[in-house]
């Protein structure tokens, strides 16, 4: 039952963080985690299917022979009158629950074969985005130095234009910022950026690549996407960073520096091998982002995309690790409400109005 309940619990937190594993670009290394936890259920099971198995002989003589014998002697006992007909169709009745429980654990097989029917149908989902793009487009050898958006317009299905007619651009270690009201587009375009939604051709582009010619795969090891979603497997710390690639010790406590989250790990128990609960509950909402932080630096890409990632965490943190970003030689891009961050962007875009503007700092601070 526990074997059951992780493997169930793992499966949940994979698919409710979907968006964020393809963010991360960890499709196959999540698919592997998967197989590896699918694997290690169906072998427990088969253990316990071959205990039985090694029982198979005397289950068939309690199935076949044991109820003919019951049947036999319990008749002898009413003969003699030791044992009164009811007595015995009672005796009958309750045997056949035990005989229902013998037939169950023959049912393991069928149960073992739905589960790898619905593993398989998990990696079709996890893998569908990359399937038809994963062999098409540009890489992105270089590193990104740029992007550049045209005019850009978008709107939702039968819906009035979130995005109309906007235009800038970002450089090499550049942090900008998009603030605004909920709702005024400011995620939509950072997953435009990323490819979570598609856009006609030459509005978008990449290192003067329009983002419609990228490979999706390498624009997503380039481009990283995270926000405020809590997303974490049942494992360790260093699991959940790692997300089944291999960092050296020096990489991960780096990672974690830079999101200001080093010391508070030092400080547990077990420190980087301590065990995250499910939905992260065992952590704050302030820890659980800058965990997501740190993963995401892990990566290392070349454009850092942070949707509302710094939302719940302290001001003294929030400078300290938008220092430590701007410090990194990467183009960030930041949805945060926070003014006291507000220095340490280079451009800032108002999302509020009919038309998206730079944000004038003299008249809004």
């Amino acid at each position: 039952m526990e074997g059951h309940a992780n493997v169930n619990s793992f499966f949940i937190q994979m698919l409710n963080g979907i968006e964020n594993i393809k963010a991360l670009s960890k499709e196959k290394s999540i698919s592997a985690m998967s197989v590896s936890k699918v694997d290690e259920y169906i072998k427990k099971v088969l253990k316990l299917q071959n205990t039985n198995n090694n029982s198979l002989y005397l289950k068939n003589i309690i199935q076949y022979i044991f109820p003919m014998v019951v049947l036999w002697v319990g008749a002898l006992q009413v003969i003699s009158s030791q044992l009164t007909t009811g007595a015995l169709i009672t005796f009958l009745s309750l045997s056949a629950f035990f005989f229902t429980s013998v037939q169950h654990i023959a049912s393991i097989q069928p149960q073992i074969q739905q589960s790898i029917i619905a593993a398989d149908r998990f990696f079709d989902i996890l893998e569908s985005s990359l399937v038809e793009d994963e062999d098409k487009g540009q890489i992105i050898e270089d590193k990104i130095k740029n992007i550049r958006v045209d005019n850009l317009s978008f709107n939702y299905k039968n819906e009035e234009p979130l995005l109309k007619d906007f235009s800038f651009e970002i450089n090499e270690n550049q942090i900008v910022s998009f603030v605004g009201k909920s709702g005024s587009g400011k995620s939509t375009l950072a997953k435009l950026l990323i490819r979570f939604l598609e856009t006609s051709k030459n509005t978008i582009y990449v290192n003067d690549i329009d983002i419609n010619d990228i490979n999706l795969k390498s624009l997503r090891e380039k481009v990283c996407y995270i926000n405020d979603k809590r997303f974490f497997i049942p494992g360790t710390i260093r699991e959940n960073l790692t997300l089944g690639k291999a960092f050296s010790d020096d990489e991960i406590v780096n990672a974690c520096k830079a999101a200001c989250l080093h010391d508070f790990i030092n400080g547990l128990h077990k420190g980087y091998d301590f065990p995250v609960m499910e939905d992260s509950s065992n952590f704050s909402l302030g820890q659980s982002q800058r965990l997501s932080l740190a993963r995401a630096i892990l990566q290392k890409p070349d454009v850092l995309i942070l949707d509302e990632v710094l939302s719940n965490v302290d001001e003294e943190n929030a400078l300290k690790i938008m220092k430590n970003l701007k410090n990194m030689d990467i183009i960030v891009i930041s949805i945060n409400h926070n003014s006291c961050l507000f220095d340490y962007y280079d451009q800032i875009y108002d999302f509020s109005k009919e038309r998206i503007s730079e944000f004038d700092r003299g008249v809004n601070l």
